[in-house]
């Protein structure tokens, strides 16, 4: 969940059979790389904990090498003062449609790179890490580097998912429909309680 879904109410959502919930903490801008906060950050995060939901945060990366992703995960790390989390911070480097998109053409050693760095400056402030990407963004890391970290797979209109790697989330749909949130929304299954 981010800005973009607008106010949510999260005891409508928790009603509607929702379990946890992760929320955007910010992202990095396509072009010029600038950092930003999510502007409802702190809202849904106190209003799915206070749900009853379990919560995570994931980033959208535009990191072009490991010291970039060191500093969005610093920055992660600031937005949330200390809070405490059920699930994973994650990281969500994807290909982008804006002409000229910095992240774009990371070769797949940096991007490695910029994951790994990314998942252990979480670790070190004693959070969880997960990596985030449909197919074409997971080909494009090296996972074997990233050792035994979750893996939260996207793909769509797919009756079943086809990743050939260990997931332990599937985003199914990017078009669901919950109480409480008056825009389309991801949805996701959760594959294991080790999270």
């Amino acid at each position: 969940m981010s800005e973009m879904q607008g106010a949510i109410d999260w005891e409508q959502v928790a009603s509607d059979g929702i379990q946890f919930a992760f929320v955007r903490a910010g992202y990095r801008g396509t072009t010029e790389g600038g950092l930003f906060a999510d502007g409802r950050l702190s809202e849904n995060l106190a209003g799915a904990a206070d749900a009853g939901l379990q919560t995570g945060v994931y980033f959208y990366s535009q990191a072009t090498s490991a010291e970039e992703a060191q500093e969005e995960a610093d920055f992660v790390l600031d937005q949330l003062g200390g809070r405490k989390l059920d699930l994973p911070i994650t990281f969500d480097h994807e290909k982008d449609t804006t002409v000229n998109a910095r992240g774009n053409n990371v070769d797949r050693d940096t991007l490695t790179a910029a994951a790994l760095a990314f998942c252990q400056r979480i670790e070190q402030a004693g959070y969880r890490s997960m990596v985030y990407g449909n197919k074409v963004d997971i080909a494009r890391m090296n996972l074997d580097s990233l050792g035994d970290r979750p893996v939260w797979f996207a793909e769509y209109n797919a009756l079943q998912p086809s990743g050939q790697f260990d997931f332990a989330l599937w985003q199914y749909s990017n078009t669901g429909s919950i109480a409480g949130i008056s825009t389309p929304v991801d949805m996701n299954l959760r594959f294991t309680d080790m999270l």
